[in-house]
């Protein structure tokens, strides 16, 4: 991973016991002591951490709290040996990688460690087995199963929901033949049959996402990603009208919209732009294109996405002022693409003049920080020499620069870099 930023890298943690004076096994090239020390110092390393073999419980309660806590920086895969599988839950925790023989109690505690519903998006955990345990498995579930059958606690086969998806999609499709007829849905009973079909089909989706295999072209053959958006933006539109005093259609009440299934989907750049393509469709009314850009304006405003809620106040931007001049035939992302080229260089001349600065030297920083992703204080300095500046004046100028050149790109990059 050594070509990756910081932020993609996965964090990797380690405990496991060592005994005193231990024989080292056959093919070993230290003790277990030694490897554990090792593994301590890289997580020192990784969360700015002091912890020690004297203070190996430290170290442990340190590691469950990242496992279960959202507010500190997360471990994302965890190796132990004989630890940290019975008597601890963390909900967040999904797979279990198995590379032992485990049978009755311990192998349930062991599996239970992924089971926790932690929301609607993560019901169940998923067991990636290096060992042929499946007989011991069978027997430890039926013992501790009440009823004496072991598949009542385990999902069936990929295929199954894939299936089961394959199924729903007409039912959907009998209420509301596309997206667009989906925002076009008039009576209570209609809008109430299309909340219910569209929620199986998520909580579908929802259980396949758990599986390791899961590829959206398997789903796209009757209803694909971008469909499955499109639908899901008047899901959540009709579900904001539930709380709207005087909604302009009849919105059910009585039905439960389970949000959190759709709403922990991420809304991308790639997304907003598609709903603006559909959005500029000759066939529709101008009132309908309205609708549309209405019900895209509040999917920005509702985004846990972090690029796009860096780019909102642009794509707002590109919506009010340059998205109703657009010719019908104009490639919607080729436009906005466009139009984010002329903001950034927009903000890069404001801040130029606002710093009383060439917007070359602001232009060749950013280019060098997009080429290389580094920019030091000496390189900014250097640019800066013909102005003159004092020493308070260049630190400050320095510490401006670098934070703007940072933010632009953060808000400017292209999604995926």
């Amino acid at each position: 991973m050594e070509g990756l930023s910081e932020e993609k890298r996965l964090k990797v943690a380690a405990i496991f016991s060592y005994q005193a004076n231990e024989d080292m096994d056959d093919g070993a090239d230290e003790h277990s002591q030694e490897l554990l020390e090792r593994c301590m110092k890289q997580y020192n390393e990784m969360y700015e951490t002091t912890f020690d073999l004297d203070t190996f419980d430290s170290y442990r309660k340190d590691i469950a709290n990242r496992l279960k806590q959202k507010d500190l920086p997360q471990i994302d895969i965890l190796l132990v040996v004989n630890m940290f599988l019975t008597g601890f839950d963390a909900k967040p925790l999904n797979t279990l990688y198995l590379d032992k023989n485990l049978i009755w109690h311990s192998l349930v505690q062991a599996y239970s460690r992924t089971n926790r519903v932690d929301k609607a998006t993560k019901q169940f955990g998923q067991i990636v087995s290096y060992r042929n345990i499946k007989k011991w498995q069978d027997d430890a579930l039926t013992l501790f199963s009440g009823d004496g059958d072991p598949n009542e606690y385990l999902l069936e086969n990929y295929e199954y929901y894939l299936n089961q998806w394959m199924n729903q999609e007409p039912v959907l499709r009998k209420v509301t033949e596309d997206v667009e007829a989906a925002g076009q849905l008039k009576s209570e009973d209609e809008i109430r049959m299309f909340i219910i079909a569209f929620r199986s089909m998520a909580k579908t989706l929802a259980t396949l996402k758990t599986f390791s295999k899961f590829d959206w072209s398997d789903l796209g053959v009757v209803l694909d990603e971008d469909e499955y958006e499109g639908y899901k933006s008047w899901y959540l539109y009709y579900k904001d009208q539930t709380q709207n005093p005087d909604p302009p259609v009849p919105v059910p009440v009585d039905v439960d919209f389970d949000i959190e299934l759709v709403r922990t989907d991420r809304i991308n750049v790639v997304y907003i732009l598609n709903l603006l393509k559909n959005a500029k469709k000759e066939s529709k009314t101008e009132e309908e294109k309205q609708q549309d850009v209405d019900l895209i304006l509040r999917e920005i405003e509702r985004s846990d996405n972090e690029l796009l809620r860096l780019k909102k106040d642009v794509m707002k931007e590109f919506i009010l002022t340059k998205f109703y001049d657009l010719p019908e035939d104009a490639d919607v992302m080729e436009a906005f693409t466009q139009f984010e080229k002329e903001q950034m260089q927009a903000d890069m001349e404001a801040f130029a003049y606002e710093q009383q600065i060439d917007y070359n030297v602001i232009s060749d920083l950013f280019s060098t920080y997009v080429f290389s992703g580094l920019m030091s204080d000496d390189e900014i300095r250097t640019k800066l020499t013909e102005y003159k500046f004092g020493l308070l004046k260049m630190t400050k100028l320095t510490k401006a620069i670098k934070t703007f050149v940072h933010d632009t790109y953060q808000k400017y990059k292209a999604e995926g870099e």
